[in-house]
């Protein structure tokens, strides 16, 4: 070769090395530049999509409450507070005595209560705390707020959970565990650990032991930022992420995030993420109060939470548990003592609770009436406290009631029905705030998840009744209706916009009867009357305002509910009468909250009077009459004995059972039929009162009796139900009816003198 082709051949080669060179640290810098720029953004922005929480009323203790020893316990299991044989010393834990609970209560944040009153002991008198006071000091409290209980979790299509702590609320064991399980040169490598991979891979080619070489740094690169995938390409990118993840943060903000990431096991179908929950789940512990052993035992899960989980496999967890212990020694961050102390405990993990919702029906209803206010990614990766007014013990009382009643009815209707699957729904109001106390959509979510509570369009039929006598006793008038007014029970045809209707009774034609006896026998006739005497427009205007949100169709067959309306619109309604007839609008939410605590939202309520107060109770009164003497009298024979008012509705050919009723405190609205809306042979008085008076009895027990307010311009008079004139002495049976001031009979019964 000659020697100047061989001088431009070496020129050309340091020239392609050099432009080589160059590409490559061109390239090396493009390739930092760009994962440095997803780095930032990640640390700055929002780093974890953190489900929503639903939470049941915060449960509210002062002495005088009604509230049983064993009731209260249950409340804190259900909190995963944990029950212990000495006096409580920790956060979340409780012990029993004999008439007195210690607890040491947790901090709330989220709802402001973080200032905590130490261990409190709550003495109890048969089924009332009778007195709370601070153990430390002996010094009294007169109200004292227990966390709410969590309903269930809006999660986002990983379905994770985590609970995000900073580094500072870590135990040193926690810290000292997980280095010595996973990273023991964490703070001296730049990300990767050449030492640490070499003896991997010697390990990997002498032994059947597969052995891991990545660095925390590398399991977080891998977890946070890229996918599970196991390549050349993968690895490569972990081991280039994680020097740059190095370069731009800190070893406390890399630990920081790895203890808040790492999964940790499984709770059914979700993913526990980070120690804290993991805390929660495995020893119902905040994460700040974890015992050496307990550390270890987390630590040890890493690796593989599947195989070293402590419900599937105790004896290899023990085994691993150990062996953190032993390396905590050998890497002098525990004393030997300390490590052969902490080895010989047993594994000691709290039950695996399932993954439950509390109130599934409920929770879809919130879902999508907060649809207006948030978009399903808000509620799905905020982090947003979503404080509902449901009443934990009162939901489970509704769904194991109904549940139970029509598997009854399935069972003693089985040849009829055959295989037709009976269905239901119980919504429970507190009618004095319109506030949703309990829901139960059908009888099992898991086998139908359609919430027939808010979403079946069903007839009402009798139900709708009151609604009819609303509307009679607000119009007033020179002749105004009351619960004397008679009217004529007999075949009648009714015309209207050209049209003819014809109703019937269900039973035989009574001739002639006052409302009151109409109301409590549900007579059809009779209604309709009233209801074309009183105007149909007149009547759905009353339907609107009292809360049914249908459009209501203006022809006499509305009368007899002769239309389509929601369960929770029936509710709504009834919630009005009992509220002496101010109407606040049903809801399920208080308020939501941020993760700093701050309020987003919360419903706007405005209480409406949409029927006079004296014209309201005319109504309750007459509505009594229909549990103490009228289709819904076996109530009292399942031995309900409180003052209560309500409906029953049965439609045409039995399609729809209803029954909607009521205590000053408390409204539950029932209804039973088929999804297909084929005739289940049942009136509501045989479906849905059972159903009604179960609940009440069981929801209300062990709260005080009230009786309904009377309001003024209200006067009592006996009358001649025959008739409808004032009673004489001669007169027998006789009513005590109330009438708003004026409207009462002044004549006495022509028919019974001397």
């Amino acid at each position: 070769m000659q020697p100047q082709l061989k001088k431009k051949l070496e020129i050309g080669a340091i020239i392609a090395a050099g432009v080589l060179v160059l590409g490559t640290i061109f390239g090396f810098f493009l390739l930092e530049r760009h994962y440095a720029k997803l780095i930032a953004q990640k640390l700055a922005g929002h780093r974890w999509d953190l489900s929503s929480k639903l939470y049941a009323e915060p449960y509210s203790l002062r002495p005088g409450i009604l509230m049983h020893q064993e009731r209260l316990a249950g409340i804190l299991a259900d909190l995963d507070y944990r029950r212990i044989d000495g006096s409580p010393t920790i956060e979340g834990e409780y012990s029993i005595k004999k008439n007195f609970l210690d607890l040491y209560p947790r901090a709330f944040p989220v709802l402001g209560n973080q200032k905590l009153p130490g261990p409190v002991r709550l003495t109890f008198n048969g089924s009332r705390i009778l007195d709370m006071k601070q153990i430390q000091d002996g010094s009294s409290i007169y109200s004292l707020a227990i966390e709410p209980q969590l309903i269930t979790e809006y999660y986002s299509s990983a379905r994770e959970t985590r609970e995000v702590v900073g580094l500072n609320r870590l135990p040193k064991n926690l810290i000292d565990a997980i280095l010595s399980a996973e990273d023991q040169r964490f703070f001296a490598h730049p990300g990767f650990d050449l030492l640490a991979m070499f003896r991997a891979l010697l390990m990997d080619i002498f032994t059947t032991r597969m052995q891991g070489g990545s660095t925390l740094t590398q399991q977080l690169v891998k977890n946070y930022f890229l996918t599970p995938e196991r390549t050349v390409k993968r690895k490569l990118q972990e081991l280039f992420m994680a020097w740059c993840l190095e370069r731009h943060a800190t070893k406390q903000e890399i630990m920081e995030m790895y203890v808040n990431e790492i999964y940790l096991g499984q709770r059914g179908t979700i993913s526990i993420n980070g120690f804290a929950r993991a805390a929660r789940l495995y020893f119902r512990k905040s994460v700040s109060d974890l015992s050496l052993e307990e550390c270890a035992l987390l630590a040890g899960i890493i690796k593989a939470p599947n195989t070293y989980s402590p419900y599937h496999s105790p004896e290899k967890a023990l085994e691993r548990r150990n062996w953190v212990l032993e390396r905590m020694c050998e890497e002098k961050f525990i004393a030997r003592e300390a490590a052969d102390t902490a080895k010989k405990l047993p594994l000691r993990v709290e039950p695996l609770t399932k993954e439950v919702n509390q109130a599934p029906y409920f929770a879809d209803w919130v879902r999508v009436s907060l649809s207006e206010h948030f978009d399903d990614k808000t509620l799905h990766t905020r982090n947003l406290s979503i404080f509902t007014t449901i009443d934990p013990a009162m939901q489970e009382i509704a769904q194991q009631v109904l549940r139970d009643q029509l598997d009854r009815l399935q069972r003693t209707y089985a040849k009829r029905y055959g295989k037709r699957r009976l269905e239901g729904c119980l919504i429970a109001v507190d009618p004095r705030t319109g506030a949703i106390r309990a829901m139960a959509g059908g009888r099992n979510y898991a086998e139908s998840q359609f919430n027939r509570a808010a979403d079946a369009h069903r007839q009402p039929g009798s139900a709708f009744k009151p609604v009819v006598f609303a509307a009679a006793f607000a119009a007033g008038g020179d002749h105004p209706v009351t619960q004397a007014t008679m009217i004529e029970d007999e075949p009648t045809t009714f015309y209207y916009h050209g049209k003819e209707w014809s109703p019937s009774d269900f039973e035989d034609y009574k001739g002639s009867v006052n409302v009151r006896r109409t109301i409590a026998e549900s007579l059809n006739v009779p209604t309709a009357k009233i209801a074309m005497q009183t105007g149909i427009d007149r009547v759905a205007q009353m339907a609107r305002r009292l809360g049914f949100g249908t459009k209501i169709p203006l022809f006499p067959a509305i009368s007899l509910g002769g239309f389509e309306v929601t369960p929770i619109e029936v509710a709504e309604a009834f919630s009005t009468i009992a509220n002496g007839g101010v109407h606040i609008p049903l809801h399920g939410v208080q308020q939501i909250r941020d993760d700093t605590g701050k309020i987003l939202w919360q419903p706007d309520l405005k209480a409406d009077r949409a029927l006079s107060s004296a014209a309201d109770y005319l109504l309750i009164d007459m509505m009594k009459s229909v549990i103490d003497e009228g289709t819904a009298v076996s109530v009292r024979s399942y031995g309900f004995s409180r003052q209560a008012a309500g409906k029953t509705g049965t439609t045409n050919d039995m399609r729809d059972c209803w029954f909607a009723g009521f205590v000053p405190q408390l409204l539950a609205v029932v209804w039973v039929g088929f999804d297909d809306n084929s005739a289940t042979g049942l009136t509501g008085a045989h479906a849905a009162v059972p159903i009604w008076t179960e609940f009440m009895m069981k929801a209300l027990a062990g709260t005080p009796e009230e009786d309904f307010f009377i309001p003024q311009g209200i006067v009592f008079r006996a009358i001649d139900p025959i008739n409808g004139y004032l009673a004489t002495t001669y007169c027998e049976p006789i009513e005590i009816v109330p009438f708003i001031e004026g409207t009462e009979p002044t004549e006495f019964c022509p028919q019974h003198q001397l």
